[in-house]
């Protein structure tokens, strides 16, 4: 039996070793890279928030039903331009009637001024005419009186005479300086008339505010009324922000807080758009950490086009605090990590050769090399590689 046990051990040692030389002699297949030279970036990778600044809330200054609706949520309008309009036929009749009261209004004004003031003049100055010559006339008869020319009730009668149209002077005296300019009368017609005309602006100004406008250009993002429903006064009808007012928030860890400035470049993509990166520039960081996330709080000012992020969508970012122009760098998957010590498998006389490394960032994608490789140089996939182990590079 023990004879037998030791032949098939035999035969386990030559199987083992004769797969193990086939597998050296012909070489294990494996993919490589060559290391290539960029311009390379040190990145702080964190993810932001799509926001909006200059947002501008539209509300309503009058009460009323909407007839018509020229703008939705996610239009693009421009200062001045028509969004909404409320039913003004109400309002439009009670301006009808202000004018016609200011019609009325004036027509008693240019009376004053062009036919009763003139003629208030002249019957005055007949008033004066007439009281100048009954003047005249009671001087004559009291020198006749005198002269016992007429009797007593003669001269009595010129003074009454004349006391009657000093009467009715004093009062044409009156009346046509009502009707001049400062005149009670003409005042109060002017009064009538400049009410009218307040009115009229006041009911103009209620008009065009049943006719809402876009303040700025800009982007709708919110809208709050339907066509046809009834709206009250201060409720918000629109919520616009300004065309290029897209900004990143970012919560950056603390720790990174030595490697941002103002002005610093930021790339932003989507997950469903990785390829599209934005360029951006930190606009704002907070004076001070957020205790209870350990987080400071900074903004990214969009520079290039960015028409397809939205509000509250979560984007990833790239903060470049460094840059090495014409580094070396490979896949981080090619990179062997013992102990602190960083390696790579290089390819010579068809065998696999280990080789230490130096690098400069281990956890990012592509690893810069900064020591112990050269340029175009084959670098090996080291998944399964052993030191010395023969290999034939994938095609």
């Amino acid at each position: 039996m023990y004879k037998k046990l030791f032949i098939l051990l035999i035969i386990l040692i030559i199987g083992f070793g004769g797969f193990y030389f086939y597998q050296r002699s012909n070489g294990q297949e494996v993919s490589f890279v060559n290391v290539q030279q960029v311009d390379y970036y040190d990145k702080i990778l964190t993810t932001g928030t799509v926001l909006l600044e200059g947002l501008t809330e539209i509300k309503n200054e009058v009460s009323g039903k909407i007839v018509e609706l020229k703008a939705v949520e996610g239009d693009e309008v421009k200062q001045g331009q028509i969004l909404l309009q409320f039913e003004t036929i109400d309002v439009y009749l009670d301006l009808k009637q202000a004018e016609a009261s200011y019609t009325l209004a004036k027509s008693r004004y240019d009376e004053i001024v062009n036919t009763t003031c003139p003629t208030s003049q002249e019957q005055y100055r007949q008033a004066q005419l007439a009281t100048q010559e009954l003047q005249e006339k009671v001087i004559r008869y009291e020198r006749l009186y005198s002269q016992k020319a007429i009797a007593q009730d003669r001269l009595e009668e010129a003074r009454h005479q004349l006391e009657l149209q000093q009467s009715t002077t004093e009062i044409q005296k009156k009346f046509m300086e009502s009707c001049a300019e400062g005149g009670a009368k003409r005042e109060t017609a002017l009064a009538e008339m400049k009410s009218a005309q307040a009115r009229i602006d006041l009911l103009k100004n209620r008009l065009d505010k049943h006719t809402i406008l876009s303040p700025i250009n800009g982007i709708i993002i919110e809208q709050y009324k339907s066509l046809g429903e009834y709206a009250m006064i201060g409720e918000n009808l629109y919520t616009m922000a300004e065309k290029n007012g897209k900004y990143i928030e970012i919560e950056l860890d603390e720790r990174n807080i030595s490697r941002i400035n103002l002005n610093q470049p930021v790339f932003v993509s989507t997950e469903f758009s990785s390829e599209n990166r934005i360029e951006g520039k930190i606009s704002y960081i907070a004076p001070s950490v957020d205790p209870n996330k350990g987080t400071v709080k900074i903004k990214v000012k969009l520079i290039g086009d960015n028409d397809y992020l939205i509000k509250n969508m979560t984007v990833r970012c790239e903060i470049v605090y460094a840059e090495y122009p014409g580094s070396l760098v490979i896949p981080q998957e090619y990179i062997v990590s013992d102990e602190g010590n960083y390696f790579v498998f290089s390819i010579l006389d068809g065998r696999a050769e280990k080789r230490s490394v130096i690098i400069d960032n281990p956890n990012a994608q592509e690893i810069r090399i900064i020591e112990g490789v050269k340029l175009n140089e084959i670098i090996l996939d080291p998944a399964g590689l052993e030191n010395g182990m023969e290999v034939v590079l994938k095609d």
